[in-house]
């Protein structure tokens, strides 16, 4: 049998080959999972199915996995804090678009009651409650990732007319940079990646 594995934020992958089945599996999911628990779980069972060997996981069990073999280290309810302090902030100072070169784009928004903010990454979205310390707000997972139980934190930095948000919880805390609105004066009506007498020689040939 020949594995590799793959992870990184949010995302985990395994492929696995065997030579002798004359099979390889190869599956990738979004969530943790902690010393390959899952994915090596979901190759066996694929494995017993496909060569005829009966799985050692049923309808039961697989709901309870890893118990009752092994404690699960996964928290049953999502963790509990205040949800009813307001921004120190004006909310309008939060909002926008935060970029970072490696981890894409984090989107900050309204919400739908005044003490909150929105907070969309990718497929993810955060309903984002004002915690104890100044521009720090926890993230509790929402819409189809509600059912996430893992705990974050945002901390929004303010600094001259940059604004940066530091993802805490992630597991290389990256900062995101708020993205600033061009205004006329700054954005050209049209660009183009050709220098002016190249234009004009294609007029030229055009032409003639």
């Amino acid at each position: 049998m020949v594995v590799h594995t793959g992870s990184t934020w949010g995302y985990r992958a395994m492929i696995s080959w065997y030579p002798e089945a004359d099979i390889g599996i190869f599956v990738a999911f979004t969530g943790n999972d902690p010393n390959y628990l899952y994915r090596l779980t979901l190759h066996n069972y694929i494995f017993d199915v496909y060569t005829g060997h009966i799985p050692y996981l049923n309808t039961s069990t697989i709901c309870t996995y890893p118990e009752p073999w092994l404690k699960s280290d996964i928290p049953k309810v999502k963790p509990n804090y205040p949800k009813d302090k307001n921004t120190t902030r004006k909310q309008k100072e939060y909002i926008g678009m935060y970029k970072h070169q490696a981890y894409g784009k984090i989107k900050i928004g309204k919400h739908t009651e005044k003490n909150k903010l929105n907070l969309i990454y990718g497929y993810l979205t955060f309903v984002l409650y004002p915690s104890e310390t100044k521009d720090e707000f926890y993230g509790d997972t929402s819409g189809i990732s509600v059912k996430l139980l893992d705990f974050y934190k945002f901390k929004f930095k303010f600094h001259n007319d940059q604004v940066t948000l530091k993802a805490s919880s992630f597991k290389e805390q990256p900062t995101f940079i708020k993205i600033g609105q061009l205004n006329n004066n700054a954005c050209p009506m049209y660009t183009t990646s050709m220098s002016l007498p190249v234009v004009i020689l294609c007029i030229c040939l055009t032409l003639f």
